[in-house]
């Protein structure tokens, strides 16, 4: 893997949306340590998203940034099953849409 951690220090003014940035890096196992713009949805279920406010301010993020590159590495397996199981992919988003054309039906 080329990286240890995925930072995201984005503005909590505005927002990230999602944070695409931060699912994807889960898919394959990266810890992602992000301000609270990326909301608590992007999660994948694996424990590896991790939100700080900005206003905790730069020793505190690199406080629980070196706890996370000291920590051990999630499988990429488990990372994999884990994106999976989670709200992301096609396949739970064509059976979502199914569900919902059911209810209209």
């Amino acid at each position: 893997m080329a990286s240890d951690l995925l930072l995201v220090p984005s503005s909590e003014t505005c927002g990230e949306g999602l944070g695409l940035v931060a699912v994807e890096a889960q898919a394959h196992g990266l810890p992602v340590l992000s301000s609270l713009s990326i909301p608590e949805d992007a999660s994948i279920g694996a424990s590896l998203l991790f939100r700080k406010s900005l206003s905790a301010g730069s020793a505190a993020w690199a406080e629980q940034a070196e706890e996370l590159l000291k920590g051990e590495r999630l499988d990429f397996s488990v990372a994999v099953k884990a994106y999976l199981d989670s709200p992301f992919t096609t396949h739970h988003s064509l059976r979502e849409m199914g569900n919902l054309y059911r209810e209209i039906v």
